[in-house]
């Protein structure tokens, strides 16, 4: 004799894989990413114009953050640049800030630069982090620069900068 339980939940497993099952309309579009790697969960296409637009901005690819400037009216050196890193592609934007990582999206218009919601993880990062910090300074990013070979972003609510430099991710 079966369990009375069985007939409805095969029902209801059966409903859930037929209702949720991917089709073939459903496939990731081709955002022309030749990294392989796959747009993360979420991601809005991207059209290629504006992959376009975002190759010539010279963001993409790794940046590590070297140095904050005006903030609270303290200069700071970062001592472990390769802990606090942003990597910009087509799709969105990871983040390494010391022990954890986020990834989200970013929108760009001109000069301007701002970063959209990111899922970051909650880790307690041990000794003197500045994981919260280097996460904080990023929501208040306004613009974005180049000074050299270094890329700037300017915080317009404190009067600050970010500095960062090409990173081993082949900025």
């Amino acid at each position: 004799m079966r369990p009375r339980f069985f007939l409805p939940t095969f029902l209801l497993a059966s409903l859930f894989a037929a209702c949720c099952a991917p089709d073939s309309s459903d496939e990731a579009p081709d955002t022309g990413s030749d990294d392989g790697a796959d747009a993360p969960a979420g991601a809005p296409e991207v059209s290629a114009e504006d992959q376009e637009a975002i190759l010539q901005t010279g963001l993409l690819g790794q940046w590590e953050w070297v140095g904050l400037q005006g903030v609270d009216d303290v200069d700071l050196e970062i001592a472990d640049p390769s802990k606090y890193t942003l990597t910009f592609t087509v799709d969105g934007v990871q983040v390494q800030a010391d022990c954890n990582r986020a990834t989200g999206s970013y929108d760009l218009d001109g000069s301007n630069l701002t970063f959209g919601p990111m899922a970051m993880t909650q880790r307690a990062c041990l000794g003197e982090s500045l994981g919260s910090r280097f996460a904080a300074l990023l929501d208040g990013v306004g613009s974005y620069g180049f000074e050299g070979d270094q890329l700037v972003l300017s915080l317009p609510a404190s009067g600050g900068t970010m500095a960062f430099r090409a990173g081993s991710g082949g900025a």
